[in-house]
């Protein structure tokens, strides 16, 4: 046991972290955030109808606190379909993607995928964490092929984003309860 009054410094040596790539754009662009389709009123039709439908039911069962979050959930399909989405900055840099003001690094990254929205084409990356889950980036006058000759070394490709179970029952759901006419 020190009984001396002295106390001797400890001192914590931090350990050097290389760089382990310099920071270079690779390609930059300026697309929409997210898919967009302007809907007629048979879409919005279908859903105020359907909410109705699904509204009464939960009344009737008196659960509502629900029958808020159903309307709420309206609210925000109406807002979706009407307002245009804002123009954002992609970038693909050496050390990862780079999504309007946020950045992913390439360990963060699982695999991508190139989709075909409402005739927009789109890359979207899976990440690791829960939140986001997904980033999307809207090609614009970028080709699949232009985007996989940069990336394509350090992330996998995948066919299809299709493999979880949520994504393959909204495609069911979406091809049994169409909201609009097909033209």
């Amino acid at each position: 046991m020190n009984t001396s009054s002295e106390i001797t410094p400890v001192y914590i040596q931090t350990p050097v972290i290389p760089i382990e790539e310099e920071r270079k754009l690779l390609l930059g662009w300026s697309a929409p955030s997210r898919p967009f389709k302007k809907r007629d009123k048979d879409f919005f039709t279908t859903i105020t109808v359907m909410a109705i439908l699904f509204i009464v039911i939960l009344f009737f069962m008196k659960d509502f606190l629900v029958i808020l979050v159903v309307m709420a959930l309206v609210f925000l399909v109406y807002v979706l379909a009407t307002v245009p989405p804002e123009s954002v900055d992609n970038s693909i840099y050496t050390t990862g993607l780079q999504n309007g003001l946020h950045s992913y690094a390439w360990p963060d990254l699982l695999y991508y995928w190139f989709e075909d929205k409402w005739g927009q084409k789109m890359m979207i990356a899976r990440t690791r964490n829960k939140l986001p889950g997904a980033v999307y980036m809207l090609l614009n006058t970028h080709s699949p092929e232009e985007i996989e000759n940069l990336i394509g070394t350090r992330l996998v490709k995948r066919d299809s984003g299709e493999n979880a179970w949520l994504d393959k029952a909204a495609t069911w759901l979406s091809e049994k309860v169409p909201l609009e006419k097909t033209k």
